[in-house]
């Protein structure tokens, strides 16, 4: 079987709710996570054998672009990908039309997510290339547990979220649409979504001053490693945090909300 595995990572794309994915202070700091975090982490991966995918909007500052530039000449799988489209349709079509082309001439194509500001344990993509046998595509395949280390306070709890965005696609080449084409939080309604039985964390989602609010859950049944009785009490701030958040987000997009829980599932 000829296969293809790609990591995908959408470094500053535009979405409808997106306004700062072009702003330099924002891009400087993204590019601070991704060479203290991400960067490292694909780099240690123990099996080598695929490529690293990292879309840019075209509109990038030139000053960052050629920053991005210098670190991919420093690590020979990554590929800059230059994206014009932006808002949400326009990218979802722009990633179904650039699977179709990454599937072209190959009987598989395995792509995983992963955002440009968080980790992969060293032995992932070992893990991954293990299961190209499993089933018949197309499947997901998800790695439960991880961690999810808050960089300001030096928290880190160790997590199980089935549905997490880590997720592994395998498609058959002819008709791949990618990870980035699925609702991760939704993938059991696309197709089989399998639970490895792995007992070690494989990936790290770093919590850091600019995502804190949007990636918290309490439904990812954390444990502090190792734990306090200071540490606890934070988790549960966050947590009080979280629900006030959900309440506000209902009572400010009552409908968008409402159209979200009763929308067909494809």
């Amino acid at each position: 079987m000829k296969s293809r595995y790609v990591i995908l990572t959408r470094f500053n794309l535009q979405y409808k709710e997106s306004t700062q994915n072009l702003s330099i202070e924002w891009l400087e700091e993204r590019i601070q996570l991704f060479q203290t975090y991400t960067l490292p982490s694909i780099k240690a991966q123990k099996n080598q054998n695929f490529e690293w995918l990292i879309l840019i909007d075209a509109r990038t500052p030139d000053s960052i672009y050629q920053r991005l530039q210098q670190i991919a000449t420093s690590y020979r799988a990554i590929q800059l990908v230059q994206v014009n489209a932006c808002g949400d349709e326009a990218l979802m079509e722009y990633y179904r039309q650039m699977a179709h082309q990454l599937g072209a001439g190959y009987d598989l194509l395995i792509s995983t997510r992963l955002d440009s500001d968080d980790c992969l344990a060293e032995d992932f993509t070992d893990a991954i290339t293990k299961n190209i046998t499993l089933q018949t595509a197309p499947y997901a395949i998800s790695f439960p547990i991880g961690l999810q280390y808050f960089s300001q306070r030096k928290w880190n709890f160790r997590i199980t979220y089935p549905s997490n965005h880590f997720l592994t696609i395998f498609e058959p080449g002819d008709a791949a649409q990618s990870a980035l084409s699925y609702d991760h939080t939704r993938m059991s309604n696309y197709m089989p979504l399998i639970m490895t039985q792995e007992t070690q964390p494989m990936w790290t989602e770093i919590v850091h001053g600019g995502n804190i609010a949007n990636n918290y859950s309490p439904t990812y049944k954390p444990k502090m490693e190792p734990c306090s009785l200071k540490n606890v009490g934070g988790l549960i701030t966050l947590h009080l945090r979280y629900r006030i958040g959900q309440v506000i987000k209902v009572l400010s997009h009552p409908k968008k909300v409402i159209d979200r829980i009763f929308s067909p599932r494809t």
